[in-house]
């Protein structure tokens, strides 16, 4: 089965730097204490968050060549998630915290395995927890052009070594750059994202259609 990979925000302070005396030696820009107060709104904003909806183009670039998808995502903390894409191979992601199913219609096959969803979806479990990324991460403020852009390098060993956030000035999810520890990358661009919408749960649970084979793992 040919698998994409999922790989799954209180407005800003305006951003100051200090200007040196004459008879003072030169200051660096107040970089730090620009990036400290982004991270607490973001996790400020963020811990009163229990949902994600949007639509979303991702981009791929690996060893087996690019690809461009389109599709829509919801999260619902702490592990329900739904990845559904609409071009290319048509493939959907989904959990209930239970089971994950990853459904490609064109091999009229679905992986069925029990609760993995933290193994496997890290992109959903980074989006979720937006309200701690200073627990996980060392964060480098890369730019403040259309909301603040932040280098992500993980505390502790994992599926990527390195993740580029954007948010808008409200600090609403613009875009997630994952690269993964062989160096493939992941471009995923948001749009019409909606946070805390109101979910109907039933979407978490997969019917199989008639026709498509259920592979246990």
């Amino acid at each position: 089965m040919n698998l994409p990979r999922v790989l799954l925000l209180a407005s800003l302070t305006t951003f100051g730097a200090l200007a040196a005396s004459a008879s003072d030696s030169p200051s660096e820009p107040v970089v730090e204490q620009d990036l400290q107060r982004i991270i607490s709104s973001v996790e400020k904003k963020y811990t009163s968050v229990d949902t994600i909806q949007a639509n979303f183009t991702q981009k791929k670039r690996d060893t087996f060549g690019d690809m461009e998808q389109d599709g829509d995502v919801v999260l619902q903390r702490p592990t329900r998630m739904r990845w559904r894409f609409t071009t290319g191979d048509e493939s959907e992601f989904i959990t209930d915290g239970k089971t994950l199913w990853i459904y490609t219609k064109a091999d009229k096959q679905v992986l069925r395995m029990r609760d993995t969803s933290q193994a496997t979806s890290t992109a959903n479990s980074f989006l979720t927890s937006l309200d701690s990324l200073d627990e996980q991460f060392k964060i480098t403020l890369i730019g403040t052009d259309g909301g603040p852009e932040l280098d992500l390098v993980p505390r502790e060993a994992g599926m990527y070594k390195r993740i580029r956030l954007a948010l808008d000035e409200d600090l609403v999810l613009r875009g997630v750059v994952f690269t993964d520890a062989y160096d493939n990358v992941t471009d995923i661009t948001f749009r019409d994202v909606k946070l805390n919408s109101k979910v109907d749960t039933s979407i978490f649970s997969f019917e199989v259609p008639d026709g498509v084979k259920v592979i246990d793992n």
